[in-house]
């Protein structure tokens, strides 16, 4: 969706002009009633009905439209009620495709859209119809559009609608334009206050102003969705998950909603069990959503269900990941590589490395840089007893970010068996910590090793740099459970959240406590000038963190 409405975004006024519009806008003309003719008077009944829920321009209110057109079309089979019809099941297939809700319709609304169409727009609609069904973001090779055809503006008569301007956009994003047309400026100003068109701006608009958009639009359910992700970005997630209910409220179906909850319990809450529940609300209107079996997959790893976890990786794999050339090449890179990786971790875990190998060597293709496919991959390498490819594996983690205190470590320990062996020294490679008698002592160390540095001080040097890693994690889990109080939660769920986190903090600090405590062990036993003040500052860490309050 990101891509969607950052295109137009950008392209909204080049996509408008003031004249183009239908005549679904205007006040729908009297039909003229016969006393005699009951169903074309109740017909007439319903089209009215359905021409006031039209214009309330989304989703919701498209799909009460069309209720009423097909109950007025069943009892007075007019051109003007199936027109009316037609083109309000192509805005609601467009619309779903759009938000990535199923439409199991979907093929019959191309049907009905191309079997003696109305006219010249007729025909038009039933050529984007067609070109969304096939992927409207889906390109050649070359990096065109599959094809394109003329379009007359005066398909989109009349005065007041913004919908044929709408109609316009779907031309303009289908490729199938020859020229633009003049005007854009003054419609995109006057129609922008537009359901239609506020839609399409939705990252423009600013939290006051969606706000105000809620309160006149009730049932604009691709709103609530909209602000449910954005709030749970920035971590309001009570304020979210309302959101993604309103949005399931309206439409039941709401893929991405389901799914937003979903990653509310587990990448929140750490409720993998009812994130498992939402997940499997998704798979259940579609087997094949990729985000959902990625969502489970990762909820079932947490959970130690590693054969469970991979067969639902394993299915998001076959997933159109690329979802009719909607999703950006990133995005698919990152479930292909992610994916993978979670299958070598959960491998890894179940003793079967060689199944692991396989799988985050594969990870490595989608995901070159990223910190954790390396690290899996180093610490397989290592347990094979091949340092060198574990060494460039770790060097590559921690020179992305320098958060893996166990990459440092591991790299402490291939340098130690590097005795006697020399290395340029980087900035990029330098982990020691800074600040106090760090300084003092990395000042001491700069004088004596200027430009290169032995294996065994390498290895003290990634040591200290663990050790010091591991403390500030403690603060950081420390600070995350001063944090939950505040967090936009029910007070329950804030008790068992900080629960988990305290868990999570003890044995962190009782697995940095053995691991301290086994490099300090190592580099006292070596013999490399400075180890005593290694020795002593990795001993100081190793005290506070024991000291450190829960």
């Amino acid at each position: 969706m990101q891509n969607i409405r950052a295109f137009f975004a950008g392209a909204a006024a080049a996509i408008l002009f003031s004249t183009m519009s239908i005549n679904c806008r205007t006040k729908p003309a009297a039909v003229a009633v016969p006393d005699s003719s009951r169903a074309e008077a109740q017909a007439a009944e319903y089209v009215s009905q359905g021409d006031a829920r039209f214009l309330d321009s989304h989703l919701y209110g498209w799909r009460q439209a069309e209720a009423m057109y097909d109950k007025a079309y069943a009892l007075h089979r007019s051109d003007a009620t199936r027109e009316k019809l037609l083109l309000t099941r192509f805005l609601i297939m467009t619309r779903q495709m759009d938000e990535d809700i199923p439409d199991p319709r979907l093929d019959e609304t191309v049907k009905e859209l191309c079997e003696n169409p109305a006219g010249e727009r007729g025909a038009m609609l039933c050529a984007l119809a067609q070109k969304y069904r096939e992927g409207i973001w889906l390109k050649t090779a070359a990096g065109e559009p599959a094809r394109k055809f003329k379009v007359d503006r005066a398909w989109f008569g009349g005065t007041e609608s913004s919908v044929g301007a709408y109609l316009y956009s779907f031309c303009a994003r289908a490729g199938i334009l020859a020229n633009p047309p003049e005007g854009l400026e003054e419609a995109a100003e006057r129609l922008k206050d537009s359901p239609l068109f506020i839609y399409l701006d939705f990252p423009r608009k600013g939290a006051q102003k969606l706000a105000e958009i809620e309160k006149t639009n009730p049932q604009f359910a691709e709103l609530y969705d909209y602000m449910g992700e954005g709030l749970f970005q920035k971590r309001r997630y009570n304020g979210a998950r309302a959101y993604f209910r309103k949005a399931i409220g309206l439409i039941p179906e709401y893929l991405r909603s389901l799914n937003g909850l979903g990653n509310v319990y587990s990448f929140a809450l750490e409720d993998y069990e009812t994130a498992i529940e939402y997940y499997d609300a998704v798979l259940k209107i579609q087997p094949l959503n990729t985000a959902a079996l990625f969502g489970k997959g990762s909820a079932l790893h947490n959970l130690g269900r590693y054969e469970e976890s991979n067969a639902a990786l394993v299915s998001m794999l076959e997933t159109d990941l690329w979802r009719k050339g909607y999703a950006s090449a990133n995005n698919v890179n990152y479930y292909q590589g992610e994916g993978r990786h979670l299958q070598a971790y959960n491998h890894y875990l179940m003793k079967n490395r060689v199944r692991a190998r396989d799988l985050v060597d594969d990870a490595k293709r989608f995901l070159p840089e990223s910190e954790e496919v390396n690290y899996l991959s180093g610490l397989l390498f290592f347990e094979e007893n091949n340092l060198e490819e574990a060494r460039e594996d770790f060097l590559r983690v921690v020179r992305r970010g320098g958060s893996n205190c166990s990459a440092m470590r591991y790299l402490g320990i291939i340098y130690r068996q590097k005795k006697g062996e020399t290395e340029t020294r980087t900035a990029a490679d330098d982990r020691m910590p800074s600040g106090g008698e760090y300084d003092k002592f990395r000042k001491e160390m700069d004088r004596r090793f200027p430009e290169s540095e032995q294996g065994e001080k390498r290895a003290l040097n990634y040591f200290l740099s663990s050790c010091d890693c591991m403390e500030k994690a403690t603060h950081a889990l420390s600070d995350q459970i001063k944090m939950i109080p505040a967090m936009d939660l029910e007070e329950s769920e804030k008790v068992i959240l900080k629960g988990k986190v305290e868990k999570k903090l003890l044995d962190y600090r009782l697995s940095s406590d053995s691991m301290i405590e086994s490099m300090v062990k190592m580099a006292s036993a070596d013999r490399v000038e400075g180890k005593d003040v290694y020795v002593k500052l990795m001993n100081d860490i190793l005290t506070r963190i024991r000291l450190a309050n829960p």
